[in-house]
């Protein structure tokens, strides 16, 4: 935790001196209103630097802060465009070919819409999957401790010897997830498994109840396997980083077709610009953080099996 805190706190303090480079910049371009984006600016990423209110404050901050700082930048980049002799008459040598532009500026955006909605759709069903799984694990877990159960008073050393050792193993299990489930640690939850399966053949049945529970044991362990299975797939699921570089290229193509349309004075481009500038970026940086379910901002948590994690210390604390 204090780990993923300093990380967060060292992000932030550099998101806060490139948005104040940034304002810097769109002041010297003779934006004298700029002056009042400090206060803002500062406000808006001060949380973080406490740990008392980073979290969700200071995620939310960075999740902001990256595409206004991109925002500020292009927008001071458009002004400096329009104010500099040399780029504002290439500029308008490009504006003479503006018919060419239009074609190639409507192909870039149908391109750059497929594409992210394609991205955002399979992150989206990726990140919904994981979810599901970890659920899904962490409920055949507590399926399997409870026909446990039946066992409990089987007259036999050897079967409570070995039911034993399943409910630490379970419990083990369950630490495992809560402490890293995007992996098994050194593979360590497969062994467990493994080790439940072999646990099992040493169970005596005395009842007709003892052998339907065994049976909903066997058939529960071998589909944690494959839900163990499933979840390490979902894992590996991660798009091409080449996706998000097209991604970014064209949407910086994009933006850049603007800077060449009437780039003399004040016009609405002062608005599109940084406005189609952080769409894009916080789209971007929320493909991203879907793509990383156990880092971003929208994280797949471990919630299920904190749940139940007390019941099983207690249900599945070894005996004797």
């Amino acid at each position: 935790m204090q780990k993923s805190y300093n990380y967060q706190k060292s992000v932030a303090i550099f998101i806060l001196l490139l948005g104040c480079i940034a304002i810097f910049a769109l002041q010297a371009t003779s934006f004298e209103w700029a002056i009042w984006f400090y206060p803002f600016w500062i406000a808006l990423l001060l949380p973080v630097m406490f740990k008392r209110y980073s979290g969700m404050i200071g995620m939310l901050a960075i999740r902001f802060g990256i595409p206004l700082v991109l925002s500020l930048a292009t927008w001071a980049a458009f002004r400096f465009v329009s104010q500099s002799q040399f780029l504002n008459a290439y500029a308008r040598q490009l504006y003479q070919d503006w018919n060419t532009i239009t074609v190639a500026l409507s192909i870039f955006s149908t391109l750059h819409a497929i594409t992210f909605a394609f991205c955002l759709w399979k992150a989206m069903q990726d990140f919904d999957d994981l979810k599901n799984t970890l659920r899904d694990e962490a409920n055949q877990i507590l399926a399997i401790s409870s026909l446990l159960r039946f066992f409990d008073n089987v007259n036999s050393g050897k079967t409570q010897e070995k039911l034993a050792q399943i409910r630490f193993g379970l419990n083990t299990y369950v630490s495992n997830m809560i402490d890293n489930a995007r992996s098994d640690v050194h593979n360590e939850n497969s062994n467990i498994l493994s080790d439940c399966i072999d646990h099992i053949e040493f169970f005596e049945v005395e009842h007709d109840n003892d052998r339907i529970a065994l049976e909903g044991i066997v058939n529960g362990l071998s589909q944690l396997i494959m839900i163990r299975s499933q979840r390490i797939s979902c894992l590996y699921n991660n798009m091409s980083p080449f996706l998000f570089l097209i991604i970014a290229i064209m949407s910086a193509s994009i933006i850049a077709m603007f800077f060449v349309r009437n780039p003399t004075g004040f016009n609405s481009n002062e608005f599109i610009i940084p406005l189609i500038t952080y769409t894009y970026t916080f789209l971007l940086v929320m493909l991203i953080d879907l793509d990383r379910p156990f880092d971003g901002y929208w994280q797949v948590s471990t919630d299920a099996f904190e749940s139940i994690d007390l019941t099983f210390r207690k249900r599945l604390e070894p005996s004797g």
